[in-house]
């Protein structure tokens, strides 16, 4: 799993740069994190808020005219803070 994080990292940063690749590594799997204490919802929910991250990213900045990969950094941030506002972190025991 590190090895395919690790390639994925290295292939994709002079293609879609660090802001974009670190948004949409760390930002989905914090958020699912965040919300679930579940491996197997972390993961579905990790992707989903990756897909929805960039699928939204790429439709606002199409519609706002503004560059994609900031957009989608920016998307990504937002749905992790939303995350943080909704809910408490689900370990936070006595």
């Amino acid at each position: 799993m590190l090895l395919a994080a690790g390639t994925t990292v290295s292939v994709s940063l002079d293609i879609v740069g660090g802001l974009l690749i670190f948004a949409l590594l760390v930002n989905p799997a914090s958020t699912a994190y965040h919300l679930t204490d579940r491996l197997k919802w972390t993961f579905l929910l990790a992707a989903i808020f990756g897909i929805v991250s960039t699928l939204g990213g790429l439709w606002i900045s199409y519609w706002l005219d503004l560059p994609a990969g900031a957009v989608m950094a920016l998307v990504s941030t937002l749905i992790f803070i939303a995350a943080l506002a909704a809910g408490h972190r689900h370990c936070q025991r006595n």
